[in-house]
């Protein structure tokens, strides 16, 4: 199963884990805070963790300086999950902590900020709605109060993983459905600013399909996942659709094995820089896939790089002067222990700084977006070496030339 995120696998697994922001610390396991292991402009690197654990899965810079945190979670020793909100200063230290949902799975990968004030999170839930798990919608207010939550979705599975904003401050999402096709697909729905559904909709992509982020570009939105062939491959998926979710292009690339888009950005130059993983080619086990195409979804570039082991991309943003960053995970060089990944790459998807932010257990960023001092900020997790679950780890590099 690829990847290391819920959203990167063959449908959904559930995972049966928790959070609370109670007794936090900092460092992962030991209190102790570790450094970064490359050289470093500026910044600072955070753990949150106490008695609960947390899935964090997505980040946003706020407006007032600080950060917001998404994810899932409850109590360590529970079997049910509470969408989990995370607000931080500007040095990562909590805010304040919001929680949402009922007495079963709810879980969030996508945030928004709302520039009239307060947030979309999205992610599923089995708690409400149609089916046996339905795409889950929140809006909270600036202080994290909830304002309103609706369910999306058929009689089967539907999930939702990445939401953009639309022009009239409503949003559109995507994911997976089983609703339309009886075959897993990608799902997108767009709803008003109230949380009305416009429309809600399945593409037939002619194989299991998956949409694990969606970004505005041009005229209308980009999508990155991946799609089963009929030779049983998995090949990575990037799809250009208009404001209504209809199809203008859709473009596959891989060879026999798995490849798979992650995340992705559009650049200075209006080009899409597309990021995952692939066992097609390349020297490890996993290797990270980079592709580059034009606006039309033209490759202008695909490559691979990691070393012997795993070695994903979760997610990417850009950054000036042409540059764009990746995190992800790497085991090179650690058996079976993953260290959290930053990358930076210039214009031509060169590596031009790598860093790796370790911890006590095995750690992994999932989400980056760019601040406005054109530097970064990334969340994900690290593990301590006990069952005690997983805390969230935050990465803050400053702008600069690496």
């Amino acid at each position: 199963m690829p990847g290391r995120l819920i959203r990167h696998g063959i449908g959904v697994t559930a995972f049966l884990v928790a959070f609370s922001l109670v007794g936090i610390h900092i460092g992962c396991g030991s209190g102790a805070q570790k450094g970064f292991s490359g050289e470093k402009v500026g910044g600072w690197q955070r753990t949150l963790g106490g008695e609960t654990c947390v899935y964090a899965r997505d980040i946003v810079a706020l407006p007032s300086g600080g950060f917001a945190i998404v994810g899932d979670g409850g109590q360590r020793d529970g079997e049910a999950t509470d969408v989990v909100l995370i607000v931080v200063d500007e040095q990562g230290d909590p805010v304040w902590e919001r929680r949402y949902g009922g007495e079963g799975w709810d879980r969030a990968y996508g945030i928004l900020s709302v520039p009239e004030g307060g947030f979309f999170l999205v992610g599923d839930t089995n708690s409400q709605g149609a089916g046996l798990c339905d795409a889950y919608v929140i809006r909270a207010d600036a202080e994290g109060d909830l304002m309103w939550e609706r369910t999306v979705g058929g009689p089967r599975d539907d999930w939702v993983y990445s939401a953009q904003l639309t022009s009239e401050m409503g949003l559109v999402m995507v994911g997976q459905t089983e609703s339309f096709y009886g075959v897993p697909t990608v799902f997108l729905a767009r709803l008003d600013a109230e949380g009305n559904v416009l429309w809600a909709r399945g593409l037939e992509l002619g194989g299991m399909a998956l949409a694990n982020e969606i970004r505005p570009a041009g005229d209308g939105f980009v999508l990155a996942g991946w799609v089963m062939d009929g030779k049983g491959d998995m090949n990575a998926l990037a799809v250009y659709v208009d404001q209504d979710g209809e199809p203008l292009w859709t473009k596959e690339i891989g060879d026999p094995g798995e490849d798979w888009f992650a995340s992705v950005t559009v650049l200075a130059d209006g080009g899409l820089l597309f990021v995952g993983a692939t066992t097609s080619t390349g020297s490890g086990m996993h290797d990270v896939l980079l592709v580059k195409t034009d606006e039309r979804g033209n490759v202008v570039f695909r490559k691979t790089w990691g070393e012997t082991g795993e070695d994903y991309a979760h997610g990417t943003c850009s950054l000036p002067g042409g540059k764009a960053a990746v995190v992800g995970s790497t085991s090179a060089g650690r058996g079976l222990v993953e260290a959290a990944l930053l990358v930076i790459l210039d214009d031509q998807g060169e590596v031009v700084l790598e860093e790796t932010h370790e911890s006590v257990g095995a750690s992994w960023l999932y989400a980056v977006t760019s601040t406005e001092d054109g530097g970064l900020v990334a969340t994900g997790r690290c593990d301590p070496p006990s069952e005690d679950g997983p805390d969230v780890l935050l990465v803050r590099r400053e702008g600069g030339d690496p």
